[in-house]
């Protein structure tokens, strides 16, 4: 899971503008970032690590096409070296490619699958080598999405155009907005930067953009099949003023904030006077407001956010998250001797929320109860999210015990009724199943 960010037009955007856009995207991935833009039919790239708020530009670089990336290591190595924007060279000309998602190598018997670390090499080495073969690169990417079904959403820019290539489950989001200012193609797009309409890349396509515009080349004609869009993304990932599959983020985690009042404990509801709701800043803050708006119980933001410090749960290991995880809150001195509902919008190896409860009771709180808007994670992740084993979520390693006075969960049967596409989700973090 990582963020990509292609902008191109008639007309050159410096760099500086590129990479404010680019930011936007930094919640999807904190290890690194990079960017490639052309420069007289030249293809240049250039990664960085660090976060991109702290990157100084001196370079006075303009260009009518940039593609961007913001990492998130998900395969391979910890401290492997690949970083993205990724150039190649093959049969039809220098390109440049971004993907955001995993494709699970070890799931494919292919010779070729097995030589590589990481899909990114994988991807590389297969357009390469693979262009050999065929006419065109358009027949490459056919042939790449029907041998690979999941999980990408792929950017490729190759002889002046710009290739679009989304998995046929759909796991990973990616929109467009073109206008006659420019085209702009990411993983999400702010709506106050683009001019025109939003739209989703459909699941199963290649689509082609030149001279602004878009043209679909291939749909997956496989058998008929419900799609995965992946529901981590709408409880945790994808900011709040997106829409994906036309469901908008802010409206769908209200309900689950009512979803979840309405499943909580009598004794809360009849001394409800007595507690006060707290969202855990950012992701939790909207379930938590509508939580305490549907039980009519207080809602105080107690604690906030330090703003030097980003998402915990995408950092590269549990030391590094329990060293941030001491840092990421600042307290409120009316804690103290407070009865407070913390309302989360998940808990994946519960090492945030253990420090939290740590710190709340050093705070003087009376008594602590934990809201989660998500169901229970209790198995691993292939597409695209760091979950490598599942003996290291919170559900399973610590037997669901936090030091609070109640822990409860948004339970999975209930998104049957919240996601109005809950047929075409992929709940394998949640419950095991991944088709």
């Amino acid at each position: 899971m990582c963020g990509i960010l292609c902008i191109t037009g008639n007309n050159n955007i410096s760099l500086d503008t590129f990479l404010d856009y680019l930011k936007y995207l930094q919640g999807r991935g904190q290890d690194s970032f990079g960017y490639a833009y052309i420069k007289d039919s030249d293809i240049v790239v250039k990664n960085i690590d660090g976060l991109i708020k702290n990157y100084k530009n001196y370079d006075n670089i303009k260009s009518y096409t940039f593609l961007g990336h913001t990492k998130y290591i998900t395969s391979g190595p910890k401290d492997n070296t690949i970083h993205q924007p990724i150039k190649g060279k093959c049969k039809f000309g220098d390109f440049v490619m971004i993907f955001n998602g995993n494709i699970p190598i070890h799931l494919y018997n292919e010779k070729y699958v097995r030589t590589f670390q990481t899909d990114t090499e994988l991807i590389k080495s297969y357009l390469e080598e693979k262009s050999e073969l065929f006419d065109n690169i358009e027949d490459v990417l056919i042939e790449f999405l029907n041998t690979f079904k999941r999980a990408y959403s792929l950017i490729l820019y190759i002889d002046d155009t710009i290739y679009l290539l989304r998995d046929i489950y759909g796991v990973r989001p990616l929109m467009y907005s073109i206008s006659k200012y420019g085209c702009h193609i990411a993983s999400e797009i702010d709506s106050t930067y683009t001019y025109s309409k939003i739209q989703d890349i459909d699941a199963g396509t290649l689509t082609k953009i030149k001279n602004l515009k878009l043209e679909i080349i291939y749909k997956y004609k496989g058998k008929e099949q419900n799609q995965g869009n992946c529901l981590f993304e709408y409880i945790y990932y994808m900011n709040q003023s997106n829409s994906w599959n036309n469901i908008n983020v802010e409206s769908i985690r209200n309900t689950f904030g009512t979803y979840l009042a309405k499943n909580e404990n009598s004794k809360i509801i009849e001394n409800k006077e007595n507690y006060v709701v707290i969202g855990i800043p950012n992701s939790g803050i909207r379930n938590a407001k509508q939580y305490a708006k549907t039980l009519d119980i207080t809602y105080s933001q107690l604690i906030t956010k330090n703003k030097d410090v980003n998402r915990t749960f995408i950092l590269k290991n549990d030391y590094i998250r329990k060293t941030i995880a001491n840092k990421k809150y600042i307290f409120d001195a009316a804690l103290k001797n407070k009865n407070v509902i913390i309302v989360d919008d998940s808990i994946v190896r519960g090492i945030t929320m253990s420090v939290l409860i740590k710190n709340l009771k050093e705070y003087g709180v009376n008594e602590i109860h934990i809201r989660i808007a998500s169901p229970k994670i209790k198995y691993e992740c292939y597409y695209g999210i760091d979950i490598p084993t599942k003996e290291e979520l919170f559900v399973n390693k610590y037997n669901e015990q936090l030091d609070c006075d109640s822990l409860l969960f948004l339970d999975l049967d209930k998104f049957k009724e919240i996601m109005p596409n809950y047929k075409n989700l992929c709940t394998g973090c949640f419950s095991g199943k991944y088709d």
